[in-house]
């Protein structure tokens, strides 16, 4: 195609050359087969009309193209293609050739391909992340459940640890667990079951796991246990419950029992 162009080019020059001399001149100033070539730096920019029918057909351009009509065909396309554009832009799309569409055409797919993609997975993550921020607020803190018992208050505003400190542990107070024997600890359960006389719904809701984190957090700080880790005055000990397994174990607080009345529970679980 590159030979083919610069044969169309040359046979054009000479033909604008041509035609600017006198008639007399024109056979002498045609160029004998093997002159030389003209480069593409002596073209000036001009219009490129290249017309098949009006090309000369030269030894050259026939040894190039073969006799089945090729160039012809290759010429008046050139001319559809190439109409309006100077001979530089001309070769610059000769030289490119249909690579720079591909090119155009695979970074164009590349993008839509991106945006099916990509696209979904964003707005995917954007709707969970909204969906999780709509779960979250649906759940009001613990404190702030309704209170049961056919819509009326059977209680005021009062948090569970709150009903904790205030209706069980004044029954009990936490002692040196280096001083308080372990028969005298008492269960979870124990303490899970009095807070739920108070609060049954939150009970319900944390488990016997989210009581005893209850617990835990509120007790941390006592004088008592100052300087003890959790586990050396929160244990999983034996269950003494007679429905119990004989190798079963049940988390204990070193709570003393301590009533009210003065009057001491032997309480054994």
């Amino acid at each position: 195609r590159w030979k083919a162009l610069s044969e169309a080019e040359r046979l054009q020059y000479k033909r604008a050359k041509v035609a600017a001399e006198p008639a007399s001149a024109e056979v002498a100033a045609e160029p004998a087969s093997g002159e030389s070539f003209y480069t593409l730096a002596d073209l000036s920019p001009q219009p490129c009309t290249f017309v098949a029918s009006s090309l000369p057909v030269t030894a050259s351009t026939s040894d190039t193209f073969s006799a089945s009509g090729e160039a012809e065909l290759f010429v008046m396309d050139l001319d559809r293609a190439l109409e309006g554009m100077t001979a530089e832009e001309s070769i610059e799309v000769m030289l490119a050739g249909d690579s720079s569409t591909d090119h155009s055409l695979d970074h164009q797919q590349q993008q839509h391909t991106f945006g099916e993609t990509v696209g979904p997975q964003v707005r995917t993550k954007e709707t969970v992340a909204q969906q999780g921020t709509i779960a979250e607020s649906r759940g009001p803190p613990l404190s702030e459940y309704p209170p049961t018992g056919q819509g009326k208050p059977a209680r005021g505003q009062e948090s569970v640890q709150e009903l904790f400190l205030t209706h069980v542990m004044c029954d009990y107070t936490p002692r040196d667990p280096t001083i308080l024997p372990r028969s005298a600890w008492v269960s979870i359960e124990r303490l899970s079951s009095q807070l739920q006389q108070h609060a049954p719904a939150e009970v319900e809701l944390l488990g016997l796991k989210g009581v005893k984190q209850m617990i835990t957090e509120s007790q941390m700080n006592h004088s008592a246990f100052a300087g003890l880790p959790f586990s050396a005055w929160c244990k999983n000990l034996k269950d003494k419950r007679p429905h119990a397994h004989h190798r079963a174990q049940i988390a204990k607080f070193s709570f003393a029992y301590t009533p009210e009345c003065g009057t001491e529970l032997n309480w054994k679980q």
